[in-house]
């Protein structure tokens, strides 16, 4: 089985040192910046982006970066069975299913319901394939919907990791510092807590272990000790001055 994954952060780490660990995984290609961890794995360098062969997604959603050279790094075959753990604006997934017989299936996997909305998108015509299954869920639960589908392998799976141009465009999400908007942050807009419910209720070690393991920052304490003792006027994003 050959896998994809595309991020550097630190859970992006994490995941990809599991799943070298896999007998089934003979080969993880990773796009630059995933360096140190070819140690159990065949690790490729897919290379530059090409901006003449980039192709758009949904509407002001997201461009998938080395679309074209990331997919033929699945080395598909047309019966297979593939997943695309991030599917996002459907970038990566119309490419996959162009490639896929009737035979050959893809499921498909994204939390966020703004890009559950792009699945009419999926098809080129406003009718999702037969051949596609789009799963509303975060793919630490693959394994169990794969079960549920009665799939017990796949040919191969692709994972485009971390923070889309969408996120960082709608000022609603809370990610982006260009716009005073909510501190939101939620890459599941169904989930409870907000990026200000955190900042609220975290006590200054939480938020510093928070921010050193999964933001990766040295200087994690001196942050945690600058918004706890800043007094919050009205909403928390008040302490990031613009």
């Amino acid at each position: 089985m050959k896998i994809l994954m595309i991020g550097s952060g630190g859970r992006e780490h994490a995941l990809i040192k599991k799943l070298l660990e896999s007998p089934k995984c003979t080969k993880l290609y990773c796009a630059p910046g995933n360096g140190g961890i070819s140690r159990d794995a065949e690790l490729v360098n897919i290379g530059v982006m090409d901006k003449e062969n980039m192709v758009k997604t949904a509407e002001t959603y997201h461009v998938p970066v080395l679309l074209r050279e990331s997919v033929d790094g699945l080395n598909i075959h047309p019966d297979g069975i593939y997943v695309d753990v991030t599917f996002g604006g459907g970038g990566h997934s119309r490419e996959i299913l162009s490639r896929l017989s009737k035979k050959g299936h893809l499921y498909s996997f994204d939390q966020d319901a703004d890009a559950e909305q792009n699945i009419c998108e999926i098809g080129g015509n406003g009718e999702k394939p037969e051949n596609f299954t789009f799963v509303r869920s975060n793919f630490r639960y693959l394994s169990n919907w794969l079960r549920y589908y009665g799939v017990e392998q796949i040919d191969g799976l692709l994972g485009d990791l971390g923070v889309s141009s969408h996120h960082f465009d709608d000022e609603q999400r809370g990610f982006s510092f260009r716009f005073d908007a909510p501190l939101d942050m939620r890459m599941n807009k169904r989930a409870g807590r907000t990026a200000a419910d955190i900042l609220r209720e975290y006590d200054e070690e939480k938020l510093a272990n928070m921010f050193y393991l999964y933001g990766e920052l040295k200087n994690s304490r001196k942050i945690a000790a600058a918004i706890v003792n800043t007094c919050f006027l009205s909403e928390p994003q008040d302490i990031f001055p613009q």
